[in-house]
């Protein structure tokens, strides 16, 4: 399987321990990719409120550089570059003028033609759908954790139906749950689960930002989840990163850990925490440790 790989500017930026973790697990799973690391921004959801047409420009034109490369899938971490992309392909073929505009822009700026059809897909797809939990767990797993309960967050951006995604399960997708579940850890159920996290407001209301986040970490605190698994970039920053901001502004302490999806299946395929870049994350996740097998 080859794929090229796209994991975001945030990720990278600000998430090491995604992109680490992320190519020790796809290294081991024989997962060919293709770094698009000469690629722009995907175009995200500020630039889209700024100018539409321009954002999908950008979303396209790392489309664009896939196609170029003879990619035919691109394979992010990141649930905004994710909806990006789909929402670029979306529109380019079901809008012939906003299409006409796009591509404009495309050609005039970058000096690039896409024709369609470079499909997207996030990582966890990749994991879920293309390797398949079955031979996952036959193939690849060699240690599982006993008695670990996680709340687990995909995130509104994968897991919410839109006009150009349509996740199995609509607003609650199970697929990360799966993929948990599979490594022995009891997917607990929290009444917040599909919830947004409050980063997106941070810059501009963090106050409201930070009771969004609050009332999150209490709800997963509450039903007994010894963690919280994530596997957006904005999400982990905002439960991790963020976690003591948030408890001072809330005045309650939650010490309640934050791990990525790829982190945890790192470990069950055998490589130990700085492999996997736990030590990078804010609160402590040493703990989760005491539950593997």
């Amino acid at each position: 399987m080859s794929y090229g790989y796209y994991p975001g500017c945030y990720a990278l930026a600000r998430m090491p321990q995604y992109d680490l973790s992320a190519r020790s697990i796809m290294r081991k799973l024989d997962v060919e990719i293709i770094d698009m690391s000469d690629a722009p921004c995907c175009g995200p959801a500020p630039i889209k409120s700024v100018d539409y047409r321009m954002a999908s420009a950008l979303s396209a034109q790392v489309l664009a550089m896939a196609e170029k490369k003879g990619l035919d899938t691109i394979v992010t971490l990141c649930p905004e570059c994710f909806s990006s992309f789909m929402k670029a392909n979306v529109g380019l073929e079901e809008d012939a003028g906003f299409g006409k505009e796009v591509k404009h822009l495309l050609s005039s700026t970058a000096g690039l033609d896409y024709q369609g059809g470079v499909k997207v897909k996030h990582l966890l797809q990749v994991i879920h759908d293309d390797i398949g939990l079955k031979k996952l767990r036959k193939d690849y797993i060699i240690r599982g954790f006993e008695g670990l309960k996680a709340a687990v967050h995909s995130g509104c951006h994968f897991s919410r139906f839109s006009a150009s995604y349509h996740p199995v399960g609509l607003e609650d997708s199970r697929m990360l749950d799966e993929l948990v579940e599979g490594l022995g850890i009891e997917s607990v159920y929290w009444q917040l689960k599909s919830w947004c996290c409050g980063a997106p407001i941070l810059a501009f209301d963090r106050d409201l930002s930070c009771k969004l986040g609050g009332k999150k970490l209490q709800s997963a605190k509450v039903s007994g989840a010894d963690c919280i698994v994530s596997l957006c970039p904005y999400c982990q920053m905002q439960f991790d990163y963020n976690q003591s901001i948030i408890e001072k502004k809330v005045d309650k302490r939650f010490t309640l850990p934050v791990v990525l999806f790829t982190q945890l299946l790192g470990l069950c395929m055998g490589f130990d925490k700085k492999e996997v870049g736990l030590g990078m994350n804010r609160v402590s996740a040493d703990a989760i440790l005491d539950f593997m097998e």
